[in-house]
């Protein structure tokens, strides 16, 4: 049906065969494939995995850090009543900062990105496909 094709344009398989070789072996979440994320898909999506790499990175340095603390509060607990409370109370600010850390880090990440994808200051919204027939919505 042609309205159907207007409203999801079809794959280039090459490039598709091409990103999924990139992508879907399992890799770090630091080591994404965004640019061509962002060729395939668009400048969006291709900011949503850039923040979901930066984030899961972030969060795999803070949970193991979290994984020792919890080694040192099981290993102090037969000794000592106060030394897991200590250390799991030592873990909590350390944790509360890596995660300010990662979101501050992320707007640099975000700026540096849009600089090299040279989107910096771009429209906010999409232009409705071309084969579109019906009432634009507002978000």
């Amino acid at each position: 049906n042609v309205h159907v094709y207007g409203c999801f344009p079809l794959h280039n398989e090459t490039t598709k065969k091409s990103l999924e070789s990139k992508w879907m072996p399992f890799d770090w979440p630091w080591n994404l494939p965004l640019t061509d994320i962002k060729e395939y898909l668009g400048e969006e999506v291709g900011f949503y995995f850039a923040f979901l790499g930066h984030l899961s990175s972030a969060l795999f340095r803070i949970g193991t850090v979290g994984i020792f603390a919890q080694l040192i509060s099981g290993l102090g607990a037969s000794s000592d009543a106060w030394a897991p409370m200590f250390t799991e109370a030592m873990y909590a600010p350390c944790a509360l900062g890596g995660y300010f850390v990662a979101l501050d880090s992320w707007r640099y990440e975000q700026s540096r990105t849009a600089h090299l994808w040279r989107t910096f200051g771009c429209k906010k919204g999409l232009v409705p496909r071309p084969a579109f027939k019906g009432i634009i919505l507002k978000n």
